[in-house]
């Protein structure tokens, strides 16, 4: 029984209302008794099916297609959810989420009940918990900011990356899908760097101190790019401004490379 609070605990904090669901739902009502139920607790009826349903959809920003087929005859309208068949197994989405469900259950009530954590001894209601948007956070494909755009960079290019960048700033920021903070492209920056892609790396570095003109690291990132790239100049202008925007704790560590880099030789 406790597990079963703890799960749809887990699920109800993922609720979301939408200012026009009684349009959405119009007509239609979840059954009491829901049908072909196979990793769901058997104690999720009517409209508490609704709200577990509504908590997958916006842990990962999809809509009920996304996992359920249209009943027979019928064509799927998103709107009306009177045109689904939401007992049936024919989309075979819906085994996959069953198998995602499994494994947040299994971090939930094995590996995490395993642990020695302070909130042990808390209610359940309080206790430490995945769910669906701990990892989705709102997306269909969990995918750091990172990786993404090294995707993007891999098939198109550089300047396809940092398109890819400005849309999904423009279509996220604000929201927990994706990580703008600085140090995100810092992180590319450096894979490209260890990769030997110079040119890739100095302007993923441009735009990361375009966006975050105070964050000290990537400036020194920058200075390293650019000293490795023979452009001395641009290195120490780079190395400056990282002293110049350092914390006070991390001042000490951008100042003793800026001297470094003044003696080194000119290459």
């Amino acid at each position: 029984m406790a597990k079963q609070r703890i799960w749809l605990g887990i699920v109800f904090c993922l609720l979301w209302v939408s200012a026009g669901e009684s349009v959405f739902a119009q007509g239609f009502s979840w059954p009491e008794e829901p049908e072909n139920l196979k990793v769901l607790p058997g104690s999720v009826k009517g409209s508490e099916l609704g709200n577990v349903m509504r908590g997958f959809a916006s842990g990962l920003g999809v809509r009920c297609q996304y996992c359920h087929a249209a009943r027979a005859g019928q064509e799927i309208d998103p709107m009306d959810l009177m045109t689904f068949d939401f007992a049936s197994d024919a989309n075979p989405m819906k085994e996959n989420a069953r198998t995602m469900i499994k494994m947040v259950s299994a971090i939930n009530d094995t590996h995490l009940s395993e642990l020695d954590l302070p909130d042990s001894e808390r209610p359940d209601s309080e206790r430490l918990a995945v769910s669906c948007i701990t990892c989705h956070h709102g997306l269909e494909k969990p995918r750091q900011l990172e990786d993404v755009l090294a995707g993007v960079l891999d098939a198109d290019g550089v300047a396809a990356a940092i398109q890819s960048y400005h849309e999904l700033r423009e279509r996220h920021y604000g929201s927990s899908a994706y990580n703008f903070r600085a140090g995100e492209l810092g992180g590319l920056a450096e894979r490209l760097l260890e990769e030997g892609e110079l040119e890739a790396a100095i302007e993923i570095l441009a735009l990361e101190n375009e966006q975050h003109p105070d964050f000290a690291w990537g400036h020194y990132l920058s200075a390293t790019a650019y000293e490795e790239a023979g452009e001395r100049e641009a290195a120490l202008e780079h190395m400056q401004k990282a002293v110049d925007v350092a914390p006070a704790d991390g001042k000490a560590f951008f100042s003793r490379a800026l001297e470094e880099l003044k003696q080194e030789s000119p290459r």
